[in-house]
């Protein structure tokens, strides 16, 4: 895809921004996807175009009002310009908006996939724990001591 946005930015005389959102590697934007927009478009990145990468934070069976009402927006840029950009994008969406570097946007959601991954694998063990024990998962989490249910509620 990112190829294919390449050659279309070859043939647009304005000034255009592509913005990824798709979860990525640290690095991977400035790294890899904006070389291939300049290798296929023959132009130059914070020149002839803009990239920022604006990671989603959206749950799967309400990703249309947590994309319109998200808690907040990352816009990592590439520069100065992307990020007003960007910026004028998303004016209309609520929520804070925190501008960082394209790496740091990325981390952001890498580490926010991954403890989302976390959680549920830890859900799914105690849940098996439970099942194979004969215990209910509810009776369990209730005779824990308070001070670690507030831990587990607070990381859960």
């Amino acid at each position: 895809i990112t190829q294919k946005i390449g050659e279309a930015l070859r043939y647009k005389q304005s000034n255009h921004l592509v913005i990824f959102q798709s979860a990525l590697l640290p690095g991977t934007t400035r790294e890899v996807l904006i070389p291939i927009l300049e290798e296929h478009s023959g132009m130059k990145c914070g020149v002839d175009f803009g990239v920022n990468f604006i990671p989603q934070f959206v749950r799967k069976n309400s990703a249309v009002v947590d994309f319109y009402t998200p808690a907040g927006t990352i816009i990592g840029n590439f520069d100065e310009n992307c990020v007003c950009l960007a910026q004028k994008i998303y004016q209309e969406i609520q929520g804070e908006v925190l501008v960082t570097s394209l790496e740091q946007a990325e981390l952001v959601k890498f580490i926010a996939d991954k403890w989302g991954s976390l959680k549920a694998s830890f859900n799914d063990e105690v849940a098996r724990r439970c099942e194979s024990a004969g215990i209910e998962s509810s009776e369990l989490y209730a005779m824990l001591p308070s001070g670690l249910k507030q831990q587990m509620k607070a990381c859960l």
